[in-house]
């Protein structure tokens, strides 16, 4: 069971005397981590509660409450938490495999959410942890962070307008072109909360015979649900034979459009 939680609750692993900021943690102001701590807590949350739909998972519930707060409880009744830490502008993790834990952010050498202790990023221990459990591992899906693709003006366009022109519905397309680096073209495909499995597969089998034309591949998806939604994971996965294709969410706000990427892998 899954659920966001609108009361604020606060946790720490347990008291430490001395700062446990790894010496090679890029800083950063308190508004980057705040950024970056609560997507990386919406993407463990949106795993977990993936992890809970699958045989063998030991995962009874995952609550992500305000404040930054990750709580998941197993059906033995443990639970794990990793919360934000503002002073530190650390993800404090609290297992009872493993024990306590402190994420850096970044460290000099590019790894991001990383623990020196542990030598692990904070998805990649929790998922270790896990697994010690009985526990099926959590499936992957994290922030693009480091990939990059350029778009023609038309890619980029196409879908900011079709996510303005029906900004009361999630809206669904692909981006196509000859590289997975390069965006060239854009195809609109739904803009409804609700895809069937046939209209998918049409969609699909439409876009795949106008590549096959183009010689073009799907490069990545869109849609202006905040989160890669299931139908959108869906789509991901049926299109993986092209290639781990990424995601663009964008969200629509007063007419002005932003983009995040995300990539399964």
């Amino acid at each position: 069971m899954a659920s966001r939680a609108v009361v604020a609750r606060f946790f720490s692993t347990e008291m430490h005397h001395g700062s446990v900021t790894p010496p090679d943690a890029i800083e950063m102001d308190g508004d980057e981590y705040d950024a970056r701590a609560d997507d990386v807590l919406d993407n463990l949350f949106d795993a977990v509660d993936q992890a809970c739909e699958k045989d063998g998972s030991k995962i009874s519930s995952v609550d992500l409450h305000d404040g930054g707060v990750l709580e998941v409880e197993t059906d033995n009744g443990q639970t794990f938490v990793i919360n934000k830490h503002e002073a530190s502008k650390l993800l404090w993790y609290s297992s009872p495999v493993s024990g306590p834990g402190y994420f850096a952010p970044e460290m000099k050498d590019g790894k991001k959410w990383w623990s020196e202790a542990l030598n692990a990023s904070v998805f990649d221990q929790f998922s270790r942890d896990l697994r010690e459990m009985g526990s099926t591992a959590l499936p992957k899906f994290r922030s693009a962070e480091g990939q990059q693709q350029t778009f023609t003006l038309e890619a980029y366009a196409k879908p900011q307008l079709h996510a303005v022109k029906h900004q009361q519905d999630d809206v669904i397309g692909v981006l196509l072109g000859t590289s997975e680096d390069t965006v060239t073209e854009a195809v609109p495909l739904f803009h409804c909360g609700i895809v069937g499995s046939p209209v998918m597969k049409l969609g699909l089998s439409l876009v795949d015979a106008y590549c096959q034309k183009k010689e073009l591949k799907v490069v990545a998806l869109y849609t202006s649900a905040a989160k890669p939604t299931p139908v959108v994971r869906q789509m991901a996965t049926a299109l993986g034979k092209y290639s781990a294709v990424i995601i663009y969410c964008m969200q629509v706000r007063s007419k002005k459009v932003t983009m995040v990427g995300y990539s399964p892998d």
